[in-house]
């Protein structure tokens, strides 16, 4: 079964938008049995060693597969959908990776600084 390592307690700021969330609808959508296991990232766990050896940069989230540790939301993805034989396909595997980069380098800077600016205005 796979582990997934996710927010268990996070900042207000940021609720409902860390990167967990797509992971675990990826989970969900492809029908692959998994547990959470809850971060608490306001305590400091993921400074802690124990989650470093699972996240080198400290970031959530992390996904255990049978011994095997992969952490990186985009990397994640593509890995589920692959287990999940979504990705056959060179075609449908190339527009996967395509869509994930898209969204992690071209979508999501701009979604976090319109975030960041409304944030701000309602201090």
């Amino acid at each position: 079964m796979i582990t997934l390592h996710a927010f268990g307690r996070v900042n207000s700021m940021v609720h409902g938008l860390t990167r967990d969330l797509r992971v675990q609808w990826a989970l969900e959508e492809l029908g692959l049995p998994y547990q959470v296991r809850g971060v608490d990232h306001p305590a400091g766990e993921t400074k802690a060693d124990a989650f470093r050896h699972l996240s080198p940069f400290h970031q959530i989230p992390v996904i255990e597969d049978d011994g095997m540790v992969l952490s990186e939301s985009g990397a994640i993805l593509v890995y589920l959908a692959e287990k999940a034989g979504q990705l056959a396909n060179p075609q449908t595997h190339a527009e996967v990776v395509r869509w994930c980069f898209a969204a992690l380098t071209t979508v999501e800077p701009v979604i976090s600084m319109t975030c960041s600016t409304t944030s701000r205005r309602r201090r």
